[in-house]
């Protein structure tokens, strides 16, 4: 009799248990659905926007190097120049739109000098374009601080060339500010030294980017 008795009672207990779980979901369930759908649906946004992410970086990254293989090529050099153009100002990846920026910058000064020797018209455009680049790096909040100063380097260096003496002490100021112990700050300091006549002034290359292929040329000779 107690055997059948605590059955009885455990059975009364789960159907009291079996009743509250009911009126619980009868009471809560649209909710906890609708809350399941909603958590559902964030968790598929975040990861498709997670895979656009990687998929962009992955066409962004081809798209480089395919301009870099094509750049030195005077046939493709005007589409490369372009397609890299469209990556400083588009690429979602924010590092390497700054460092496709600093090597148009090089790019784009390279072509000036070579212009402005040969009296040509277009030397005021390729400045233009060169001062844009370069600038575009020093307007990208995180763009590392090598290239950085290497921009300032450059900005500096336009100015020097064009007779600017007080912008390009100015600019050479900032690449030393930036980092002094990187390419561009090393450069900087020897440009500062070389105004003060201790020495001729010497451009290097101090933008290229990272990935950039070993065979590419420097853009602007010593003089």
């Amino acid at each position: 009799m107690k055997s059948k008795r605590r059955h009885e009672l455990q059975e009364n207990v789960l159907a009291h248990e079996l009743v509250e779980v009911k009126q619980f979901f009868s009471k809560y369930g649209n909710w906890l659905a609708g809350g399941l759908t909603a958590v559902l649906i964030v968790v598929g946004i975040v990861w498709y926007a997670h895979r656009q992410a990687e998929r962009r970086a992955s066409e962004e990254k081809a798209q480089f190097n395919r301009a870099i293989g094509q750049m030195y090529d005077p046939a493709n050099e005007a589409s490369a120049l372009a397609s890299l153009g469209e990556l400083a100002e588009n690429a979602k990846d924010r590092l390497l739109a700054a460092r496709v920026a600093g090597l148009l910058g090089e790019v784009y000064s390279g072509k000036h000098q070579a212009s402005a020797r040969e009296g040509s018209l277009e030397a005021a455009d390729l400045m233009a374009k060169a001062k844009r680049y370069y600038q575009m790096v020093i307007d990208e909040r995180n763009a590392p601080k090598p290239l950085l100063a290497a921009a300032h380097v450059g900005l500096g260096t336009l100015a020097y060339d064009s007779g600017d003496v007080a912008t390009a002490k100015a600019e050479y100021g900032k690449a030393v500010k930036a980092q002094p112990e990187s390419p561009g700050g090393i450069e900087a300091r020897y440009q500062l030294a070389a105004m003060e006549g201790r020495s001729g002034p010497v451009h290097f290359v101090t933008t290229l980017p990272t990935t950039a292929p070993a065979t590419v040329p420097a853009s602007r000779p010593a003089e």
